[in-house]
Order: C-alpha cells, then sequence, then structure tokens
C-alpha cells in the first residue's frame, strides 16, 4: 500500500481536532503522527524543521512538496484540495 501524501502532525489539541475532522470528512487519505508537546517533541531539531515556531498543527502535502502550519491556512488548502 502506497504512503499518503498528506501527512498531520499534532497532538490533543482543538485545532489539531479541527484539521483531522476535515480530513475525515473531506475522505482523503493522511498520516497521523503524534507530536507530545508534554515531552517537548515540539521542540525537536526534526519538527522545528517543519514549522520553526514550534506549534502544532502541521500538515505535510509531500505531493505538492508544501508544509503548512496554523490550523485556518491548513483548513483553507484542503478546502481548496
Amino acid at each position: 500500500m502506497q504512503e499518503p501524501a498528506l501527512v498531520l502532525y499534532t497532538d490533543s489539541s482543538p485545532n489539531g481536532f479541527k484539521i483531522t475532522i476535515a480530513l475525515e470528512e473531506l475522505e482523503l487519505p493522511y498520516r497521523l503522527v503524534h507530536v507530545n508537546i508534554d515531552l517537548g517533541e515540539h521542540r525537536q531539531a526534526d519538527f522545528l524543521a517543519l514549522n520553526p515556531a514550534g506549534r502544532i498543527p502541521v500538515l505535510a502535502d509531500h505531493e505538492a512538496g508544501i508544509v503548512l502550519f496554523e490550523s485556518a491556512a491548513i483548513l483553507l488548502y484542503l478546502a481548496q484540495h
């Protein structure tokens, strides 16, 4: 099975839930990567390479070569996708 192009990096937060709900409602295949902010995973170099502000959620679209953060920007992108 091919890996989904969309990867959502998030923790249990309202902003992350918004994106998960949108992905499910739009029936877009995605992979969820849990970023445990309680353990400081959002401050690790690999996550900061995605979002230098160290905030979740982050959506990577590997097919388009785009990385988005801020939930409103991600929702707009998904709606246009």
